[in-house]
């Protein structure tokens, strides 16, 4: 059992924290101060907390079956929807009066809706494995083992800019991302091999440019890399 944890604090869109809890990919899960959701391999845990315990919803994932095939889910995030995202008015309200989008990313490369009792439909087909997902940058961010990383606006209505991690102007041992994590304004994504890539949002001349640079005091770190999480961090 590989385990971290982490407290994402508060952001624009509210108190929000995530877990993950992986053993060898079969669990993941995602935490805001409303409730818990886990990703497993056949559905998605929902609980709620109701005085001193929760009450549970299982929400199964072959609910898209009748849009979609489903492949592995790889990753998942949890995000609030305000009157601005584009799918605010097909969502449920039922956590402490905000709704929730719930995210997750699979094998084949999509990227699959669901609010807290029912399937959505498909977001994104990005046509390669969805590896890692999180909030950045006043949006989301799309990883895909390929190496791509894909920004999106954080009221789903689409994809702002994109990275690919081959066309990047240093060596890097790997191209195959397995986890990304935000803080303080700046971007971690570790590779399979064992690369830690800082990606950062600067102003330049009026406009927003994105940068990426290799950590250099991370040159190898031994093993197959499967997550990343900032544990703690000075300014």
């Amino acid at each position: 059992m590989h385990e971290i944890k982490y407290d994402r604090g508060q952001n624009d869109q509210g108190d929000f924290e995530l877990d993950y809890d992986s053993a060898d990919g079969e669990r993941r899960a995602m935490r805001a101060k409303s409730g818990l959701v886990v990703l497993s391999l056949k559905e998605l845990c929902i609980f709620v907390p109701k005085e001193r315990t929760f009450v549970q919803t299982l929400l199964p994932l072959d609910q898209c079956t009748d849009e979609c095939e489903l492949y592995e889910p790889m990753c998942g995030l949890t995000i609030i929807a305000d009157a601005e995202n584009e799918y605010h008015g097909a969502l449920d309200c039922d956590h402490n009066g905000k709704r929730h989008i719930m995210l997750t990313g699979h094998k084949d490369g999509k990227v699959l809706m669901w609010r807290s009792d029912s399937y959505m439909g498909v977001l994104h087909d990005f046509e390669e494995e969805v590896s890692a997902m999180n909030l950045c940058f006043e949006g989301i961010v799309f990883c895909t083992w390929a190496g791509r990383i894909h920004f999106w606006d954080i009221n789903l209505k689409g994809a702002t800019r994109s990275i690919e991690l081959v066309s990047l102007p240093f060596k890097l041992l790997n191209h195959n991302i397995t986890g990304c994590d935000f803080n303080q304004n700046r971007l971690l994504l570790v590779t399979h091999a064992g690369d830690a890539i800082e990606v950062t949002c600067v102003e330049e001349r009026g406009a927003l440019s994105v940068k990426a640079c290799r950590i250099d005091a991370i040159t190898k770190v031994t093993g197959q890399q499967k997550a990343l999480a900032i544990l703690n961090q000075t300014e």
